[in-house]
């Protein structure tokens, strides 16, 4: 539906705005009720926010290009909705056409970061995922140190660097989670007394991939992370990504079917899965 179209509707129409609710309180159309389909509690809410199935009911989000109004269209129909429509492009495509509802504009959004960031250690986590023939584990590394850097809100390098003596199961606990954590750190895996930390140096990334060599056991490897990527609502740079590495690329080869005969229930998956959320602290920022 055009907003041309609504402006001398047939009948009653209800009209919902399913942005979020502070895009909702800045600007919506005269007449609108705002539900959210990002929320889990959009179907909750129709019975207010859209009480009646069988009148139009048009949902419109912010412009042509992203999806919340076909997403919301989709469970009105789903929920037996009788009659849905879209309307084309948004709000932005009806605000010069249709009456508007005016409230307080959203804050400026942060400021692109540049220059280098210490990471934040408390919030930055990597964790892994390994599996065997039959079961898997999972737990987190100490990042001991790391940094980003960026140019005009690009990333463009940095640094992770890693402890793997401070090795963590989550799955497991006493004894068996000492074993597995001793198996690990040894000779068989990643032999931390020979090699007492893991790097990960950061050499570019566009936006959803993050290009890196990683560095284990004094061997070096390009990797690609997809990432999602952001500011927190503090400003803060973050991210998030898993990576499915060949263990063996870096000499990791106990329990591999391709390097030993037989191995029985010594089996072990030659991926590990790497699990990583790096946050930049605000006050470590320096200028490039």
């Amino acid at each position: 539906m055009k907003a041309e179209d609504l402006q001398q509707p047939a009948g009653s129409i209800q009209l919902l705005d399913v942005r979020l609710a502070d895009d909702f309180e800045a600007i919506h159309l005269e007449g609108a009720a705002s539900n959210c389909v990002y929320e889990v509690q959009f179907e909750d809410r129709l019975a207010d926010t859209a009480p009646d199935k069988s009148v139009t009911t048009v949902v419109y989000g912010a412009n042509r290009d992203s999806q919340e109004a076909a997403m919301a269209a989709e469970k009105l129909e789903r929920l037996d909705y009788t009659k849905v429509e879209i309307l084309e492009g948004g709000i932005v495509a009806a605000k010069n056409i249709l009456p508007l509802v005016e409230g307080e504009p959203l804050p400026a959004a942060p400021a692109a970061p540049d220059g280098t960031h210490t990471l934040d250690l408390e919030q930055s986590r990597v964790g892994w995922t390994g599996r065997n023939l039959i079961n898997k584990h999972h737990g987190s590394i100490a990042i001991r140190s790391g940094e980003l850097e960026f140019t005009d809100g690009q990333l463009t390098g940095g640094s992770v660097v890693l402890d793997p003596k401070q090795l963590v199961c989550d799955d497991l606990d006493g004894e068996l989670h000492d074993v597995l954590i001793a198996h690990l750190q040894s000779h068989d895996f990643f032999d931390t007394g020979v090699h007492p930390e893991i790097r990960i140096e950061i050499t570019g990334s566009d936006g959803e991939l993050v290009q890196a060599n990683l560095t284990i056991k004094g061997i070096t490897h390009p990797i690609e992370i997809p990432i999602a990527s952001g500011l927190t609502p503090e400003g803060l740079p973050a991210a998030q990504g898993t990576v499915a590495i060949d263990r063996t690329k870096w000499n990791v080869l106990y329990g591999s079917k391709r390097f030993f005969h037989r191995l029985a229930g010594h089996l072990v998956n030659d991926l590990i899965e790497i699990e990583l959320r790096i946050v930049a602290g605000r006050g470590a920022s320096q200028a490039p």
